[in-house]
């Protein structure tokens, strides 16, 4: 999996200050080279959400009078394309499937601070390797098309087979030369 060469944002949504500044000395600690910020509420988060090119959000299950199902309503939403970290000291297997349902990347309970910093790793490079695949994919759809204009452009007859014998195309040329008047 790649991993990002640049440092990267995180993008915290904390209510208590005391996490919040546990999470900024485990993010230390980890020698993660990372831009973080942290907000205290679901309003504050849709304002920075919008603000800047957040790598990974990291958010507490309770936001007074919010919470994390409303955090993540709020980012589908808004077609938010960040992955979603939820923190809870609290909540059951129920809630944590259905946070993952919603769109939470990870649940990842208070006293296991450990698994965090892989966690934003991980999806961080998930996040970089799912938006290589996109642009490849646009890059090979953009070049098919271009090879389909020549083929169709071209004056003579263009036929190919696969290993096996069978046509995969045929140009307009060659259709007409075939007498297929589909073409």
């Amino acid at each position: 999996m790649q991993m990002p060469s640049k440092h990267i944002s995180v993008l915290s949504v904390e209510d208590d200050f005391l996490d919040a500044s546990i999470f900024r000395k485990t993010i230390k600690r980890s020698g993660l080279d990372c831009e973080l910020r942290v907000v205290n509420s679901v309003a504050e988060f849709e304002c920075e959400v919008k603000a800047w090119p957040w790598d990974v959000i990291v958010a507490d299950f309770t936001l007074p009078p919010d919470d994390g199902f409303t955090l993540l309503e709020l980012a589908k939403a808004n077609n938010i394309d960040i992955p979603i970290i939820i923190l809870s000291g609290t909540i059951g297997e129920e809630t944590t499937a259905e946070l993952m349902r919603m769109g939470a990347r990870d649940v990842i309970m208070k006293d296991k601070p450990i698994r965090l910093v892989p966690a934003i790793r991980r999806e961080v490079a998930e996040t970089l390797n799912r938006k290589d695949k996109q642009r490849l994919t646009r890059k090979l759809a953009t070049t098919e098309g271009y090879l389909n204009q020549i083929l169709d452009a071209v004056g003579d007859s263009i036929l190919g087979l696969d290993q096996y014998g069978l046509c995969q195309f045929a140009n307009p040329a060659c259709q007409r030369l075939l007498g297929d008047k589909s073409g």
